[in-house]
């Protein structure tokens, strides 16, 4: 489900169609971010697995999970929203080897270098958040959604 964009900053994300088939939500983006570093890898299995993504099965299906990119640099940004407002609540920023292709390297790992999240309460009503409760939701989420076991740190 990734798609290329030249840009991975957090305010443009658009989402492309080349069969004029919508198969993504549009992801609002995160309008306050505060962001924060994190130190630690996945696989190249995990990449593809957050490159599939979810989507909601039924009303119940809180969140989703999309991933864009890569851009020239082999960053994906992996944005976690919210099903029903489409509002990105958290994304994290990845960074891949690519081959000359622009294609992940399948040998090398993928460095998890940047979280952000949302601070505008109302459209994610949580005041007192800290990067570390942010983490914890990401990697609670990561799991759930699309079965990636995110680190704490390296």
């Amino acid at each position: 489900m990734g798609s290329s964009q030249e840009s991975l900053d957090i305010s443009t994300v658009e989402s492309n169609s080349d069969a004029g088939v919508v198969d993504r939500v549009i992801a609002r983006p995160i309008s306050k971010p505060a962001q924060a570093p994190w130190d630690a890898t996945i696989s190249y299995q995990d990449l593809q697995k957050f490159l599939g993504g979810s989507r909601p099965r039924d009303m119940d299906d809180k969140w989703l999970c999309e991933t864009y990119g890569p851009d020239r640099e082999g960053q994906y940004l992996v944005h976690f929203t919210r099903s029903w407002t489409s509002f990105t609540v958290i994304a994290i920023r990845v960074q891949a080897e690519l081959n000359e292709d622009g294609e992940p390297l399948p040998d090398k790992p993928v460095r998890v270098h940047e979280i952000l999240w949302e601070t505008d309460v109302e459209k994610y009503n949580s005041p007192d958040s800290t990067s570390e409760s942010m983490k914890e939701m990401a990697r609670d989420l990561a799991e759930g959604l699309v079965q990636v076991k995110l680190p704490s740190s390296d």
